[in-house]
């Protein structure tokens, strides 16, 4: 039965497409009768068994005379090898294909052919679906078979030929592998585990080369017990006013670098890992606000113990001395005659 349809084929493809007179687009019937030649060898190449042949022959008339008897065989040539996939698309568009000319009957049965024969191999494709696990498509570059899967496709069901399939997804330098088998009909799902990113810990605060200022303090009360005490008092409320300066100039510049911070994606304290704002960025305003912290602690402490060492010093004689006072994070340490 099937070589009588053979005969058939090639019999109304003759006709569809018979050769014009010499004088008439030469090369037109050169291409034409090319093609019916390939036809003729692709179909015959079938019937014996060799798909290989059969479908390089038949790809190559289908490409130059797209007409349903021949999409129908070149379908099934792909069929033989396993190309399910694609043997399901050549199917498809031979129902779909405009009927003209030569023997109408002919073509229309082989479109009809054709879409009983798409039926039957649609429960013979088998599919898989790709999932992710500890990571988010966005995040990740996948390969299904050597090459990329687009992002929208991953974790949905894709429609594959049998045999064996190599899945790899990477992010970063995390690259997970998986393969699977798959037979007729078979319906899978591989799913590739990634580790959680572990939190990014805040870097520590770099302490800067230590600020020394000098400050020079005028003639006070002098004497034997009292004069020293008022000497220590004013030098510590002036050493607590330069802290409290220096805390709020490095607060603002702090105030305007998280500002910036939040603008690329920063917010509660943290930072995205990807596509967030440099190391560098997040270091300096740490540094900015421990230091705008350590001003406002030591000049809240100084100018306390300067107050309260000129509320309780004894009135004395007047006499000059001499102070310097070196301030650094997290330290003051004063210097002088008294």
């Amino acid at each position: 039965m099937r070589g009588r349809w053979v005969r058939v084929v090639l019999i109304a493809w003759c006709v569809c497409f018979p050769p014009g007179p010499a004088s008439a687009q030469p090369s037109d019937d050169v291409t034409r009768g090319a093609a019916r030649a390939l036809g003729y060898s692709g179909v015959e190449a079938f019937q014996r068994g060799d798909f290989e042949t059969a479908s390089d022959r038949l790809e190559k008339a289908y490409t130059v005379l797209r007409v349903p008897s021949l999409g129908l065989w070149s379908a099934r040539a792909l069929v033989k090898l396993g190309k399910l996939v694609e043997a399901s698309g050549r199917y498809l568009e031979v129902t779909t294909l405009e009927v003209s000319g030569g023997d109408i009957d002919v073509q229309q049965q082989s479109q009809a052919e054709a879409k009983v024969e798409l039926d039957e191999l649609a429960a013979r494709i088998p599919s898989l679906v790709v999932r992710l696990e500890g990571a988010t498509p966005s995040e990740t570059t996948v390969m299904l078979g050597g090459r990329p899967l687009s992002t929208p496709l991953v974790g949905e069901q894709l429609s594959l030929n049998p045999g064996r399939h190599v899945v790899e997804a990477r992010r970063g330098k995390d690259l997970q592998t998986g393969e699977v088998t798959l037979q007729e009909g078979q319906h899978e799902t591989l799913v590739l585990h990634f580790a959680e990113p572990a939190p990014v810990a805040p870097p520590a605060p770099v302490a800067p080369a230590p600020v020394v200022s000098a400050v020079s303090v005028p003639p006070a009360d002098s004497g034997r017990t009292g004069s020293g005490q008022r000497t220590v008092g004013y030098a510590l409320l002036i050493g607590g006013g330069a802290a409290a300066v220096f805390g709020g100039v490095t607060g603002v510049i702090a105030a305007g670098k998280w500002s910036a911070l939040k603008d690329e994606g920063c917010d509660d304290g943290r930072c995205p890992s990807d596509g967030g704002p440099s190391s560098g960025d997040v270091d300096s305003y740490n540094r900015m606000r421990s230091l705008s912290t350590i001003g406002f602690v030591a000049g809240g402490a100084l100018a306390a113990g300067g107050a309260v060492l000129l509320l309780t010093a004894p009135r004395q004689k007047p006499r000059e001395s001499a102070l310097s006072l070196r301030l650094g994070p997290g330290s003051a340490v004063l210097a002088g005659k008294f």
